[in-house]
């Protein structure tokens, strides 16, 4: 009876989900609002784990207002777009909540992208403002005298783990910084909104920009979290995937926000860390593409494969005849 009791039960759950009444277009809630809420209910919490740095859900959240404050005293508002060209980072996630606080789009840039492409980007978004990493720099300076963006005013470096300044023809912007306000709220806005715009790869052309509102992306984040992976508060979500990508940051990061739960943040995947990593942090969910999990399974059979504290994975693109292989090679509970 309890495999057909979880079935039912699941069954009404669906079923609540899918008849439920979709959030009207004027509702109050965002990405932002997420950060904020959790920073209310678990200020010293962890919120993000990335490259020896830690941040509870309030300082997160403090961080993301120092952004919004000196964004809007630089004239960014509603509707208005910013480039964001980084890594996965904490950066990356201080400097998104930040700008979809004052109702601003955050235009996610693929950071494989060059040339060309890059340009393309940052033009199609008729983006007021360009946010990049220190990691980063090369590639946006070997474009940076074809778009229209003005040199010393719209080019915001934000270090990495170097100690390089910002190029004379860039401002820098840190979120550490305390002359700017930590107590910006994310204020009244709309689950209509935009809150990014998402490329497509560009392998057939150059890439297009996909609208991605907070009315698309709490859903859907809520339903991760909430229906498949089942987290709450406690848990901890491994991402290698790109935050400019939707599975790596809507599926991923926001569902994680959704649930209040850590997030152990990657730059990318490492097949040969990936469950040493996992381990380590006690992860006990992550999000995938399929042909990651390929490469996980790729690796040599070990005894300590099931000894592992992840229960629920979420992604896509997971073909069905590795699926139970995985499943049962690492002891998963839900995929």
């Amino acid at each position: 009876m309890g495999a057909i009791g979880n079935f039912f039960g699941d069954f009404k759950v669906l079923l609540a989900a899918a008849t439920a009444k979709p959030p009207a277009p004027d509702e109050i809630a965002s990405f932002g609002l997420l950060a904020e809420q959790n920073a209310e209910s678990y200020p010293g919490e962890v919120a993000i784990i990335c490259e020896g740095e830690t941040v509870t859900w309030l300082e997160l959240n403090q961080r993301a207002n120092r952004v919004a404050d000196r964004l809007s005293a630089q004239g960014i508002g509603h509707g208005d777009c910013v480039s964001l060209f980084m890594q996965n980072r904490i950066e990356f996630v201080v400097q998104l909540l930040g700008i979809t606080k004052l109702g601003a789009i955050g235009g996610l840039i693929n950071t494989n992208l060059t040339k060309q492409q890059l340009k393309h980007c940052i033009t199609l978004t008729e983006s007021k403002k360009c946010i990049f990493g220190e990691e980063l720099t090369a590639e946006l300076n070997e474009i940076r005298e074809e778009l229209s963006l003005q040199d010393g005013a719209d080019y915001l470096f934000v270090r990495d783990n170097g100690t390089q300044p910002a190029p004379n023809w860039a401002v820098e912007l840190d979120s550490n910084d305390d002359s700017l306000s930590d107590s910006n709220p994310a204020g009244d806005i709309e689950i209509g909104n935009t809150a990014f715009y998402i490329f497509t790869s560009g392998t057939t052309g150059l890439p297009k920009a996909a609208k991605f509102s907070h009315r698309r992306l709490i859903p859907t984040a809520a339903m991760a979290a909430h229906l498949v992976l089942r987290i709450d508060q406690k848990d901890r979500m491994y991402n290698c995937l790109p935050l400019y990508h939707g599975t790596g940051l809507a599926i991923g990061l926001a569902s994680a926000f959704t649930a209040g739960a850590s997030t152990v943040l990657r730059r990318k995947l490492s097949v040969s860390a990936f469950w040493d990593d996992v381990r380590e942090f006690n992860c006990t969910s992550f999000v995938y593409i399929g042909e990651f999990l390929r490469y996980l399974l790729s690796q040599p059979e070990l005894p300590q494969d099931k000894e592992n504290p992840v229960r629920a994975i979420i992604g896509n693109g997971l073909r069905p005849d590795i699926w139970h292989t995985f499943k049962n090679r690492y002891d998963i509970e839900r995929i």
